[in-house]
C-alpha cells in the first residue's frame, strides 16, 4: 500500500543513506524495517536496526548500550 509520510530533513537524509548503503532503489524497505521492529518491540530486532542505521555498532556493543539505557531510563525522574 502506498502512503505518504512527512518526514524531517535530517532524518529523510539519514534513510535515504541508509538505502543507498543496503543498495536498495528506494528507501522504503527501511522504513518497513524500522515500523517493523518498533511494532513487533522485539529487543534484538532495535539493536539489530540501530547496528545498521548507525554502522558502527556490533550486536554486542548494542547490547552493551542497551542495558545502560534501560539503567538510565529506569532511574529517569521528570
Amino acid at each position: 500500500m502506498r502512503t505518504t509520510i512527512e518526514l524531517p530533513d535530517d532524518l529523510r537524509q539519514r534513510v535515504v543513506s541508509e538505502a543507498a548503503a543496503r543498495n536498495l532503489r528506494g528507501y522504503s524497505p527501511v522504513i518497513v524495517d524500522a515500523l517493523r521492529a518498533y511494532f513487533d518491540g522485539r529487543e534484538d530486532d532495535r539493536h539489530n536496526v540501530v547496528a545498521r542505521v548507525r554502522g558502527s555498532l556490533g550486536a554486542e556493543a548494542a547490547q552493551v548500550e542497551h542495558r545502560r539505557l534501560a539503567e538510565v531510563r529506569a532511574n529517569w525522574r521528570t
